[in-house]
């Protein structure tokens, strides 16, 4: 593989010249390196863990994505709730989003993200704040240790979101 000062990172993996392990982990680590966490593989968005706060986050940002299609802003969790929230509405089906990762990984975070996206896109993010603080985030966390503790051998767990198209904002977090 060419040195990192060849190699040119991409925003969707599937555009990359060869699609074996190193270049895909190559592109990553670039991309991480210049603190762009997310990436697409397709319409699968991967996220590392940055370990620290990163500017991602803020009112401008979640608006920026508002409506905007897919590949038009660089990748990020903000794009993948929006397309969700798009189909939803425009198809009048429900949607899901399905979160993988180890433990540590940032999966809660990611569902905390994209809750906190789909408030402010329906804008009821009291209502959403409430229900994810009160409901989801305790319940979550005790499921997550119970089934870890009684589990050893699985590395990897999930949060699978499913919102519906109804006159008030509705989620159901599973763990």
């Amino acid at each position: 593989m060419a040195s990192s000062n060849d190699f040119e990172p991409v925003e969707d993996m599937t555009t990359l010249p060869s699609m074996d392990e190193q270049s895909l982990l190559r592109n990553l680590q670039v991309r991480y390196e210049n603190k762009d966490i997310y990436t697409y593989t397709g319409s699968i968005l991967v996220s590392v863990n940055p370990y620290e706060i990163l500017p991602l986050y803020n009112l401008d940002v979640v608006r920026s994505y508002f409506g905007v299609q897919r590949g038009v802003l660089p990748p990020h969790i903000f794009a993948i709730a929006d397309a969700s929230y798009k189909s939803m509405v425009d198809d009048k089906k429900n949607q899901s989003i399905i979160i993988s990762g180890e433990s540590g990984a940032g999966k809660t975070e990611a569902t905390k993200l994209i809750i906190q996206y789909l408030a402010a896109r329906t804008n009821k993010r009291r209502q959403a704040h409430s229900m994810f603080s009160d409901h989801v985030w305790h319940q979550g966390c005790v499921y997550i240790h119970d089934r870890k503790s009684l589990n050893k051998l699985e590395d990897i767990s999930y949060s699978l979101i499913l919102f519906h198209l109804s006159s008030r904002l509705s989620f159901s977090v599973l763990v």
